[in-house]
């Protein structure tokens, strides 16, 4: 088959290139080409203007056929922060994020392999501009290949102490949320006679 010279079938929409990878299963699909440069001078000015004015490149990539619900995507777009060696959007089947560590390991592969840095030693240092901030990825190589990454993420935070709260029969739930993404949910609770968390309980 290598002499074999494939077309891409008749279309009329825009072509785009992507490359899948993925880190412990959890997939990445990185925009190689033929979406558009997005506009503003930040980063953030970016992800806003990719929310409203191209959120199609989200759409045929995450969601079914071409996509599914655990499908993760990196936009690469130009970073204003001069340590940034790569600035990078992140989306999903259900919008964009601000940080993604599985997304984060594979990109640092990704930045090696396909040659956007050169190996530095045993271990490569890379500076990823995301939505949260700079993330700095050290990833290993031997033989021209990537290996194992490492990553230190953006600072945590205490959003919140001390706020209580009634839920049900529970009297009060005092609440710690540290974090710069949040994500909840809903829980069920039973509450038994002798339980000794009955009047409030501390979730970390």
């Amino acid at each position: 088959m290598s002499d074999v010279k494939f077309r891409l079938p008749p279309n009329d929409g825009p072509v785009l290139s992507v490359v899948d990878m993925h880190t412990g299963g959890e997939p990445l699909r990185i925009v190689l080409s033929g979406a558009p440069v997005p506009e503003g001078r930040t980063l953030l000015e970016k992800r806003r203007w990719v929310r409203e004015n191209m959120d199609w490149v989200r759409r045929v990539l995450m969601l079914e056929p071409r996509g599914h619900r655990a499908m993760y995507g990196a936009l690469l777009v130009p970073s204003e922060e001069a340590e940034a060696q790569l600035g990078v959007l992140f989306m999903h089947n259900a919008g964009y994020s601000t940080m993604c560590g599985h997304a984060v390991i594979a990109l640092g592969r990704f930045a090696l392999d396909y040659g956007l840095v050169e190996p530095q030693g045993p271990e490569t240092p890379l500076t990823i501009h995301c939505p949260c901030g700079l993330v700095r990825a050290f990833v290993s190589s031997s033989g021209g290949r990537s290996g194992r990454v490492r990553f230190h993420s953006v600072p945590a935070f205490t959003l919140c102490t001390g706020t209580e709260t009634v839920y049900g029969d529970y009297k009060a739930v005092i609440v710690e949320v540290s974090g710069q993404a949040h994500y909840t949910g809903a829980a069920s609770f039973t509450l038994e006679s002798d339980d000794p968390l009955k009047d409030g309980f501390l979730l970390k």
